[in-house]
């Protein structure tokens, strides 16, 4: 029996890429996912043929961290190669996150063939340690920063794979506008503490919020003023729901989101993760306003919470002033290429 194995962790936009390459395969490999233990990776994987393992990031909060995760990745490529002997990958697909170094390395003893995927405009760590390895490297962004020259012969700008349930929905506009919040799938602290000023301000039409605020404390279940409406939710489920539900949103600039702001097509207010690594999300996201054909804001995601507050609120109403055109437009069908040329080098 042929077998892929898939591995991502950590954040939604690696884990639902993953899978949406594993649904794409599953009618030609017996699919096997490997992820972390992180609250995602058990959320999203659950009730999937998934291995989780305890894998830790190259980089530590100093040395003697560093060097105890170096030990227990040491540990876990064991553990593969072990498995790998009786389970023997036929290809393997790392989709993203630090828990895809063992594995793959694993899988290099076995003439397996290797892919990559990069979903951001910089090549993080992990990914650019396994280029060295990987037959393919997907690529999202036609320019990707940190990687190599040498391997720019190996790489496939595909796009991103989005979940298959993302659609492009018309625009439905109401007596209130219809704000979707969220920083990405975990949540984001520094959006959660500008909803109040957002919240209590008068625009020229009332407004709604739907919020993903993670798993936190810091926002009341549902909040309303004489105007504007809001409910905070810990994790939305069915994001294609609210996605057509809104009339605008705000959000990070994971390269995920981006892809699923680019079938939507709704006017998007973007602030970027500030500690992204290498600051890639403000690179992911005015990349995304260059090219996108319908309204993009990028914030200062560096600006205090008073001046960024204020910053979102300007972005707001001057959507609203603007108007709520939406357009549906082709997009890339990476899942359809990672799988032609996966099947083609395979000879399925």
């Amino acid at each position: 029996m042929t077998r892929a194995y898939i591995v991502a962790g950590g954040t939604g936009g690696h884990i639902n890429a993953a899978l949406s390459i594993g649904e794409a395969l599953e009618s030609e490999f017996k699919v096997i996912y490997i992820t972390g233990k992180r609250p995602l990776d058990l959320r999203l994987f659950k009730n999937k043929n998934v291995i989780h393992v305890n894998a830790k990031p190259l980089r530590g909060k100093g040395k003697l961290q560093t060097l105890w995760n170096v030990c227990v990745n040491v540990a876990l490529l064991l553990k593969f190669i072990i498995l790998f002997i009786s389970k023997k990958p036929n290809i393997i697909i790392g989709a993203g996150g630090y828990v895809c170094g063992p594995p793959l390395l694993a899988s290099k003893l076995f003439k397996t063939k290797i892919y990559i995927l990069e979903q951001n405009s910089v090549m993080g760590m992990t990914n650019k340690l396994l280029a060295a390895i990987s037959d393919k490297i997907f690529t999202n962004f036609s320019t990707t920063k940190n990687l190599p020259e040498k391997y720019q012969q190996r790489v496939l700008r595909v796009g991103n794979p989005v979940r298959s349930n993302i659609k492009n929905t018309a625009q439905v506009l109401e007596e209130k506008v219809k704000i979707l919040i969220f920083g990405g799938s975990l949540g984001a602290k520094q959006i959660n503490d500008i909803i109040p000023s957002i919240i209590n301000q008068k625009f020229s039409r009332p407004i709604s919020i739907i919020h993903q605020t993670g798993e936190t404390s810091d926002n009341q279940k549902v909040i309303s003023n004489n105007e504007n409406e809001y409910q905070a939710l810990s994790y939305i489920d069915d994001m294609n729901e609210k996605y057509h539900w809104a009339n605008l949103l705000i959000t990070r600039a994971g390269a995920s989101t981006l892809t699923e702001l680019a079938i939507i097509q709704k006017p998007s207010v973007l602030i970027p993760y500030p500690q992204a690594v290498d600051d890639h999300q403000t690179l992911n996201a005015r990349s995304f306003s260059k090219e996108s054909d319908f309204y993009v804001s990028v914030i200062d995601s560096k600006l205090k919470d008073k001046e960024l507050a204020e910053a979102v609120i300007l972005e707001i109403e001057k959507i609203i002033n603007k108007g709520f055109e939406s357009k549906s437009t082709p997009t890339e069908d990476a899942v359809g290429k990672i799988k032609n040329e996966v099947l083609n080098d395979n000879r399925i």
